[in-house]
């Protein structure tokens, strides 16, 4: 949706962060690689890629899978994954964590010494980090396109927040052109 310059700067954001979280919804729509390209930066860090996936529906053949041995990749799970999926993600070199809840991976993260996640997923995995408060900082970028309409993909799906009187509060607010770009920047009110 977003023009070149704002993907550009997008993967300028994921050189800073330590790892980089998607649904799996975005994986399978999308077949995402989530690393770092950046022309003028040859030798930028990818983050590791997340992705939450509670019943492990990943194609074995997705590209976060078969690049698993380059670039670290860990595969969020629930109780009742699958045992030999679990395992063939192993076998290409992915990791998996059995997590109940966010909270819970985010405390498994910090064990891991992953001290920041970019958080790249669609408006379900958006809304889940919302409601459980576990967002702390928001990048937002609005393109010159309109679309809309009752089924259309919003930023914030799922339960949402549909009164004014609980609206995330953004502080230390940016608002910049990237491109043909707007993006909106700032920290979340606590």
């Amino acid at each position: 949706v977003s023009g070149e310059l704002s993907r550009q700067f997008v993967h300028r954001l994921r050189h800073q962060f330590k790892a980089i979280l998607c649904g799996i919804g975005t994986v399978i729509a999308d077949d995402p690689l989530l690393n770092t390209r950046i022309a003028d930066m040859p030798e930028a860090r990818n983050p590791i890629r997340i992705v939450l996936d509670r019943n492990l529906r990943i194609p074995l053949n997705s590209k976060l899978v078969t690049t698993a041995r380059q670039i670290p990749l860990i595969v969020v799970h629930g109780n009742s994954a699958d045992e030999s999926k679990r395992q063939a993600l192993h076998e290409a070199g992915a990791q998996t964590w059995c997590c109940g809840s966010l909270r819970e991976m985010l405390s498994k993260a910090a064990e891991e010494r992953i001290d920041g996640i970019l958080l790249e997923g669609g408006g379900t995995i958006n809304e889940a980090f919302l409601h459980e408060g576990l967002v702390n900082e928001v990048y937002a970028f609005i393109a010159p396109k309109l679309v809309g309409g009752a089924d259309a993909k919003t930023p914030v799906e799922g339960r949402g927040i549909g009164q004014m009187a609980e609206a995330l509060c953004l502080e230390r607010t940016e608002i910049r052109q990237v491109g043909e770009d707007v993006l909106v920047h700032g920290l979340v009110k606590q």
